[in-house]
């Protein structure tokens, strides 16, 4: 447990930074790499949060800082990608010619951003010095004596707080609850990634279901972050017909991403968070058991 642990976490930096050196990918493309990488490792930390407390709370705070450190290089044109695949969901019943207009505006607010960063690569060095300072410390993560009751009490927790986000989410109908539950949803996942090996043919089906869920509310709170923008930053620049337009488009978009993730979400979720560990403990004793002979 405690090798495979630190070998994860290890794993995970060293993509991080070979993405980030892949000239190949593009900057937008290797920061949304970088950043997941760290998020990984939160989740990585989460799993065994309740056995190690204090350590999980210095390097997920940690983490997530220094993922937000590159979040400026990405966001912008997070937008950008999200309002391209808005137009292409609704290829056939718009007219086009408007809304392009808008992307014209939101290419040149991508480009602002960046410039604003002044020195993007210097920001890229200094992100990547921090990861390879965050590798010394993995070593001494206190997670020595872990056994499977400990993965046990994290992913419990986790999972039950996704359980309680979703009915949360769908109660309230904001940008926000949605956003909740779906970072419970990518712990979820995560953790489920984690433990593949363990039945890999069963917990398959699971995960390919969290992860269409997570996707489906990632696409929602992308468009949610999209609609803002156009209504608090667009509002006195664009013609009011084609910001109603390109709205409507993400409302609706909206409505059906939200009625297809609570499809997934009441299968994902059905199972009692005790129910879901005690058989993710079976599965892991019967893996264990064999992997010794």
């Amino acid at each position: 447990m405690s090798k495979g642990i630190r070998r994860i976490a290890r794993e995970q930096i060293e993509r991080a930074l070979d993405e980030l050196n892949d000239s190949s990918l593009g900057m937008h493309e290797s920061v949304h790499q970088a950043r997941k990488r760290c998020k990984k490792i939160r989740a990585l930390l989460r799993l065994v949060r309740p056995s190690i407390e204090p350590t999980y709370q210095f390097e997920n705070a940690w983490f997530r800082d220094a993922g937000r450190l590159l979040a400026p290089l990405r966001d912008a044109q997070s937008v950008l990608e999200t309002y391209d695949e808005l137009l292409c969901y609704y290829a056939e019943p718009i007219d086009r010619g408007e809304l392009i207009k808008l992307r014209e505006r939101l290419v040149d607010r991508r480009d602002r951003l960046v410039l604003d960063q002044h020195n993007p690569r210097e920001l890229l060095e200094q992100f990547q010095t921090q990861l390879r300072t965050a590798t010394t410390r993995i070593a001494d993560w206190p997670v020595d004596k872990l056994d499977f009751s400990a993965v046990a009490a994290g992913l419990s927790k986790s999972y039950r707080r996704g359980r309680h986000a979703m009915p949360v989410a769908y109660d309230e109908q904001t940008p926000d609850a949605f956003h909740e539950w779906r970072k419970r949803v990518k712990y979820h996942w995560y953790h489920l990634r984690l433990l593949k090996r363990t039945w890999p043919s069963v917990l398959k089906k699971r995960r390919k279901a969290a992860s269409k869920l997570a996707d489906l509310l990632g696409d929602d709170h992308d468009l949610s972050i999209l609609d803002d923008i156009l209504r608090n930053e667009f509002a006195d620049e664009v013609d009011t017909p084609m910001l109603q337009a390109a709205t409507g488009l993400i409302l609706g978009r909206c409505r059906d991403l939200r009625r297809h993730a609570r499809s997934i979400g009441e299968r994902l979720y059905a199972d009692k968070p005790k129910s879901l560990a005690r058989r993710l403990e079976r599965y892991w004793n019967t893996w264990r058991d064999d992997e010794i002979g």
